[in-house]
């Protein structure tokens, strides 16, 4: 059974995590809340850990929609089929850090570039 003071502890440590991930530095989230830097470090390394994979899926839902976004972008703009190579090496990159990677042989840029430009026109048109 979980104690009045285990639960403000609790509260505390999650509002400290709360304020550090917002983007505050530890000596902000110390000041504000009458705990000392280094009690801030514990409990957000703490906190970090036990919501490991809530954060893993944060990370991974942001990196895909930044990649999407600048494909779009990208191809909106530049409208050449080598500039899929800057595009292909990027999403490389970002499958690698997804754990995602699976390398496309054979696969030509100007391929690539039709693939994504359609892929694109896909997403923008309209649902009929």
């Amino acid at each position: 059974m979980a104690t009045r003071r285990s639960i403000e502890r609790e509260d505390r440590d999650l509002r400290v995590y709360q304020l550090a991930a917002s983007g505050l530095a530890y000596a902000k989230v110390a000041q504000q809340t009458g705990l000392s830097k280094s009690t801030v470090a514990r409990i957000v390394n703490k906190q970090a850990l036990e919501h490991k994979d809530e954060n893993l899926k944060l990370a991974r839902d942001m990196i895909l929609q930044r990649g999407q976004m600048i494909v779009r972008a990208h191809m909106a703009t530049v409208k050449d089929p080598r500039s899929a190579d800057v595009i292909l090496k990027a999403n490389d990159q970002q499958a690698k850090l997804l754990g995602l990677y699976t390398p496309q042989q054979g696969a030509g840029v100007a391929e690539a570039a039709s693939l994504l430009s359609t892929l694109i026109q896909r997403e923008e048109a309209p649902n009929e």
